[in-house]
């Protein structure tokens, strides 16, 4: 009855306009069937907000069966009116269990490629810029509500935002080297999923024209790929990345065959005690494993679960060439971009490493083993060769502990974040050329929550290090079950933030005008290494890693010798 259907909540919008009534549900017309929304409400720095809500709306069929280890298929035809509902997260390692005690527990289900659409106005006349959130996790964990987490700070903007999921760790990334296996399926989902959105956003009220991908960590990586690769030509306009791009050590990988292969030999699939097993045998006996198998075998071999093995890789179509080379020649999508770190990125991983007195012991002992897996240089030419030219240059010793705390969290930092960050805008500085912009920043302020709470340890600076991932706490709120900023600090720089990030997808420029009261200047040319230090007070702050980024790329590295052939050859 039209009683039940229409909510009478007097929701005033933000800029003051008189308060009106929203039909408490929204059905929309898809081509598979009808999907349903709902009406939520929240209030905000004194001001109430409204939004629909369309969640788990299946824009792939189920990777199930036949359809394990191909690529995503268009998504299935439905009767009736779909509902709203919390879809299961990809099979992964549960988080919850590795930060309770350190155990490697599996959840999740194998039908789980959906995506959730909010929108204050789903209606196809209001052409709204789209953001689109590909989620973070190492490519193994992760699910489009980010473990809990809320996009209401976003939702304060007049966008469509768009929050996916794609298949993680050994179901998103095996592969046996060849086209029998060829990998990137994680990466092929979501391009799936940005096709979707091409096609079915203006329904929602979002404008196929504007949309802007965004993502942090293994997501920023994403977003990267999704630049990189010819197969999402055209299908987004503008990209963030947070603090994780394609040139990141831990975020590519050339030996897929060989882990396929030590995978099986775990198996013990039929051919592998002799090595006469061919592609297609071992993907016949992966098809038989279960999803938790698949999941654990892929984590075996870490050191608190570095390296990541499961990870996108060069397979000639859908990533034609390794991505150094393809940012050295210029083959890829030229869009507007924003990207930046957090100012201790490394700080959450000296956490993890020093909660348990025996893992730090446990890395010492096998040096050989674990210390290049720490970096991420296990699959470098001359491994031990880098890593130990890598800790002498920061600690003068091989040490983990805590008196070598901040120096180690610079190490990890420079390692697998910051190095690779200045590279990728350096590259991509040139695409000014072509009228595109790149925008640099660094989150410099430490507020009252931190993803470094989540380890139970203290390592001298949980006040002052500003940790990787922190700047999702203010673009997004419950984050893992983080608390919630709620200091008067905290809460300006997160509205400063979200006119940001916001402006950008608007835009493409994310000071468009002085309203701020600063300007967030682009790149200029390849050497202005200028970026914004994001505080309650934003400034533009000169390069402070020119020393750093010579060590790392005088470094004998494989991405080294694509970029700067002419240095090692």
């Amino acid at each position: 009855m039209l009683g039940i259907l229409i909510s009478f909540l007097a929701v005033a919008t933000a800029t003051g306009e008189t308060p009106i009534a929203h039909p408490q549900t929204k059905e929309i017309q898809l081509k598979e069937g009808v999907i349903q929304g709902t009406g939520e409400s929240f209030s905000k720095s004194d001001s109430s907000f409204f939004f629909y809500s369309f969640r788990g709306i299946p824009y792939a069929a189920p990777p199930v069966g036949e359809l394990r280890f191909k690529d995503p298929q268009p998504p299935l035809p439905w009767s009736g009116t779909r509902q709203s509902l919390t879809p299961p997260p990809c099979p992964q390692m549960s988080l919850e269990a590795f930060l309770r005690n350190g155990d490697f527990e599996v959840t999740g289900d194998e039908d789980c490629l959906y995506l959730h659409v909010y929108t204050p106005r789903p209606f196809e006349v209001a052409q709204l810029p789209v953001m689109v959130y590909i989620h973070g996790g190492a490519f193994t964990l992760g699910d489009a509500d980010n473990l809990g987490g809320s996009p209401k700070p976003l939702l304060t903007k007049n966008i469509v935002l768009v929050s996916i999921q794609y298949r993680l760790g050994s179901l998103g990334f095996l592969s046996t080297g060849d086209s029998v296996l060829p990998g990137n399926l994680g990466l092929k989902d979501q391009t799936a999923a940005l096709k979707w959105v091409q096609e079915n956003i203006l329904k929602f009220g979002g404008d196929p024209n504007r949309v802007t991908i965004f993502g942090e960590s293994a997501g920023a990586a994403s977003v990267h790929y999704q630049i990189l690769t010819p197969q999402s030509k055209g299908l987004f306009h503008r990209a963030i990345m947070q603090s994780g791009n394609s040139l990141n050590l831990w975020a590519f990988r050339d030996d897929h065959a060989e882990r396929a292969l030590s995978m099986a030999k775990s198996f013990k699939c039929p051919g592998t005690e002799d090595s006469s097993a061919d592609s297609n045998q071992l993907l016949e006996c992966f098809m038989k494993k279960s999803p938790m198998e698949l999941v654990l075998e892929s984590l075996k071999d870490t050191v608190m679960s570095l390296p990541f093995y499961m990870v996108p890789r060069t397979d000639g179509d859908y990533l034609p060439a390794n991505p150094a080379q393809m940012l050295r020649e210029g083959i890829y999508n030229q869009v507007d971009i924003m990207t930046g770190l957090c100012q201790n990125e490394g700080a959450s991983f000296i956490s993890m490493y020093l909660m348990n007195d025996t893992v730090a012991k446990d890395i010492l002992a096998n040096f050989e083993s674990n210390g290049p897996k720490l970096l991420s240089l296990d699959n470098q030419n001359d491994k031990m060769y880098l890593t130990r030219r890598a800790f002498y240059h920061y600690l003068g010793d091989i040490d983990i502990s805590f008196k070598s705390a901040d120096r180690f969290q610079k190490l990890i930092s420079d390692a697998l974040m910051n190095v690779a960050h200045d590279e990728v805008t350096i590259q991509h500085a040139r695409d000014a050329a072509y009228g595109k912009k790149t925008f640099r920043y660094e989150l410099q302020h430490r507020g009252q929550s931190s993803y470094q709470d989540l380890y139970n340890v203290s390592t001298g600076h949980n006040d002052e290090w500003v940790a990787h991932a922190d700047d999702l706490i203010f673009l997004f709120d419950s984050l893992y079950g983080i608390t919630p900023i709620s200091r008067a600090d905290d809460l300006f720089l997160q509205e400063i933030m979200i006119d940001l990030w916001t402006n950008f997808a608007i835009t493409g420029n994310p000071t468009p005008n002085m309203n701020l009261g600063f300007r967030w200047d682009a790149m200029n040319s390849t050497e202005d290494m200028r970026y914004l230090s994001l505080t309650p007070v934003p400034v533009m702050k000169d390069d402070n890693r020119a020393d750093v980024r010579k060590f790392w790329r005088d470094l004998p590295l494989k991405q080294n010798k694509l970029l700067f052939p002419e240095m090692f050859f």
